[in-house]
């Protein structure tokens, strides 16, 4: 350790303290020369909708297709592994031509659980499995069981949609034996896997062009977008934009995953001696895995997870760490009491989630802080 007094820089030669740097981007967002995914305009450039079966998991099967072809614009109307998509020469056309589509929808496979359901599973597995601890801080059970005062609570936070100011959208051009793509997007890398799926391409042969993003907060992570333009271009062959619409991007996005917080603070003589938080719900990570079909997350199955993701990830035979998403701001604890237990109890509904703005955070967060006041009061 060094020890002494360590002589401070003085002000004239700061650099960097005290200045404004100013950000690389605010001239362009400001003047409006600033090119998200939705701006991009390419010669003889199509456009794209895809109707997305109504319960996750569901696929189409029929739809009258003769009927859409014929409507004005129409230029394709074909099944994917994500619905039906319409190609039609203006937007507004695409949208028209979707509006009279009668699609036929397989859901035999498709999730089929209500809000109430979801948290009626919740319950069902917090009484039959008490989770797996991820923090034990002196002896909590003992505690709680002679507390003067105990103070319980459950909570129960929705999915919720990342509602980003921009909804979905990417453009592709399939020509010269390779693929370009235009996308505001979190992960282009991921993007160049999901683009070549449905093509004779390989990644190496696919470009993304990452445009500036109208708020991502986790979505764009998610290549799905990317994924539907490209199928798309493989077929028409001419540049084509998928743009979702924002009741799409809201009812067929990924969604911060609903957690179900049992609580139970102890006090003894006005202080808090004791602390059991049980979480309730899905991994992030492990939901890809486990749920996440190769047509739609085509970079999921490399990814290995043992025992529902509880001691960490194998990333093509490199171990990473442990996926924390459904317990992190609940196992930092942060206040100075001596019996303190979180544990996490793993169930999966199935419903597609994804990072969601702060993660785990925003929901340990507000269970930990609500909680707190509660027993202090």
């Amino acid at each position: 350790m060094i020890r002494g007094d360590v002589p401070l820089k003085p002000r004239s030669q700061w650099k960097y303290i005290g200045q404004q740097a100013g950000r690389l981007d605010a001239e362009a967002k400001s003047t409006g020369q600033a090119v998200y995914g939705i701006d991009v305009e390419l010669p003889d450039m199509v456009y794209a909708v895809m109707s997305r079966s109504p319960r996750h998991g569901g696929l189409a099967v029929g739809f009258n297709r003769d009927q859409v072809r014929a409507m004005p614009g129409v230029l394709d109307a074909f099944i994917t592994e994500r619905g039906v998509a319409v190609v039609a020469d203006r937007y507004w056309r695409a949208r028209k031509a979707q509006e009279a589509l009668e699609v036929k929808w397989d859901f035999s496979e498709a999730v089929g659980l209500s809000h109430p359901e979801v948290f009626e599973h919740y319950r069902q597995a917090a009484g039959d499995d008490p989770g797996e601890d991820e923090r034990v801080d002196g002896d909590p059970e003992a505690v709680l069981k002679t507390a003067g005062i105990l103070v319980e609570a459950d909570y129960e936070q929705p999915y919720l949609a990342h509602a980003t100011m921009e909804p979905m959208n990417a453009t592709a051009w399939y020509r010269d034996g390779g693929m370009e793509v235009w996308a505001p997007t979190q992960a282009p890398d991921l993007g160049r896997i999901a683009a070549a799926r449905h093509t004779d391409l390989s990644p190496d042969d696919v470009t993304i062009h990452t445009t500036f993003l109208g708020g991502g907060f986790g979505r764009r992570l998610t290549q799905d977008y990317i994924e539907e333009a490209a199928l798309v271009a493989y077929r028409v062959k001419v540049p084509v934009k998928l743009i979702w619409s924002r009741e799409e991007d809201t009812r067929h996005g990924f969604f911060r995953p609903a957690m179900l917080h049992r609580m139970t603070a102890s006090l003894e003589d006005g202080e808090l001696m004791g602390w059991d938080h049980q979480i309730v719900g899905p991994q992030i990570l492990d939901w890809y895995v486990r749920n996440a079909a190769p047509a739609q997350y085509p970079w999921a199955p490399k990814f290995l997870y043992s025992t529902l993701g509880r001691v960490g990830l194998m990333v093509e035979g490199i171990a990473t760490p442990k996926d924390i998403s459904a317990i992190e701001g609940a196992i930092g604890y942060p206040y100075a009491v001596p019996n303190v237990r979180v544990r996490h109890t793993h169930t999966d509904p199935g419903v597609p989630i994804t990072w969601w703005r702060s993660v785990g955070y925003s929901h340990n967060g507000f269970a930990v802080e609500t909680l707190l006041i509660a027993a202090r009061w």
